[in-house]
């Protein structure tokens, strides 16, 4: 896999994609608390943490980016970024594609608010092949195709025909939020540094393995791809390609700390399971009740209850991978004890899988 990894973000992903969610009326507070719908209070003491500086990144910006800086702003910006329904995209898309296109040194107004539509009608050719001119009524036909109601038809028709004016607007904005983002990107330093570290190193160890295996993501291994830490959408991530031969992957700075965080709780989770079907258990209940009143050593516990010490061991290796009981050893016997603050810790988390 050819890549190069970057401790820098991508300041225009990082400003659409904040930008997007505020005038949307979104926050990346959402992810977190679906997060905590999914997993329970024990996603949220471990995850939190892990959204805090890209929770506060996103009120820094809310509070003082400024769309009023031209007549009719805030209207403005509310339409680049009003998320098309039918398209799952917005119009500031097409203002990146621009760009792209623009930096092949063609110009394709057309073609990049086609993209910003839907990005099966993009050619990756374009990006290094000048893309033709369509007319007018084909363009139109296509609008009429891929989106589905009169007001998204209108909006893209208004983009097309005022696209140089919202153009500008859109880079003033994008330039002011990325100035507000880099006044916080010293708090981001040392987490972004640890984690791409650590990202670097799983790559070195094998590169494909890891996106196809850990990211449930295929690479064509004819692209070459650079790799950028994601500020604000902490937790995902994203493939954008750039040219026929270059692609963009925006990784979350905390996404590896996070799936860790999910691998634990859905472990303990399956613990939890475990444990309960430990509690349907007659003797492993009954022998939970006797070391409630004293720790027992195993010829105890056979006798207690009338089975085998095979039969005793069998169900203490089962209590003891589970820590519900431990052992303590004296000069002659090894005791088992209970572990009472483990099993009211189990306890709590299966009240989180019918909440």
């Amino acid at each position: 896999m050819d890549y190069k990894l970057f401790y820098e973000p991508m300041y225009i992903a990082e400003t659409i994609h904040i930008l997007t969610n505020l005038l949307n009326g979104k926050s990346i507070r959402d992810e977190l608390e679906e997060g905590i719908k999914k997993r329970g209070e024990g996603y949220r003491s471990l995850a939190a943490p892990l959204f805090k500086p890209s929770i506060m990144l996103e009120d820094y910006v809310k509070k003082h980016i400024k769309y009023d800086f031209e007549e009719n702003g805030t209207e403005t910006a509310e339409f680049l970024f009003m998320e098309w329904n039918s398209a799952d995209s917005a119009p500031i898309r097409a203002m990146y594609f621009y760009n792209l296109l623009a930096a092949k040194n063609f110009e394709n107004k057309q073609l990049a608010v086609l993209i910003a539509i839907d990005t099966d009608l993009f050619n990756e050719k374009y990006l290094h092949e000048k893309a033709p001119l369509i007319d007018e009524a084909a363009f139109f036909a296509l609008i009429d195709k891929h989106l589905k109601t009169p007001e998204e038809k209108y909006s893209a028709v208004k983009l097309y025909y005022n696209f140089d004016r919202y153009h500008a607007y859109a880079m003033k904005l994008l330039t002011q939020a990325e100035g507000l983002i880099k006044t916080k990107l010293p708090e981001f330093d040392k987490a972004v540094k640890t984690n791409m570290d650590d990202f670097a190193n799983k790559m070195d160890e094998n590169a494909t393995d890891l996106f196809k295996e850990e990211f449930r993501l295929s690479l064509d291994m004819a692209v070459k791809y650079e790799i950028y830490p994601g500020l604000y959408r902490v937790n995902s991530i994203t493939i954008s390609t750039v040219s026929a031969d270059t692609a963009h992957i925006y990784m979350g700075y905390n996404y590896l700390a996070i799936n860790e965080v999910i691998r634990i709780l859905d472990k303990g989770k399956g613990n939890v399971t475990a444990f309960l079907k430990c509690l349907s258990d007659g003797t492993k209940l009954t022998i939970l009740q006797l070391l409630k009143e004293q720790p027992l050593y195993g010829s105890q516990l056979a006798e207690k209850l009338n089975c085998t010490g095979a039969n005793i061991t069998h169900h203490m290796n089962v209590l003891s991978n589970l820590d519900v009981v431990y052992i303590k050893k004296d000069s002659v016997k090894a005791y088992f004890h209970l572990n009472t603050k483990k099993i009211v810790q189990y306890l709590d988390d299966a009240k989180d899988l019918f909440s």
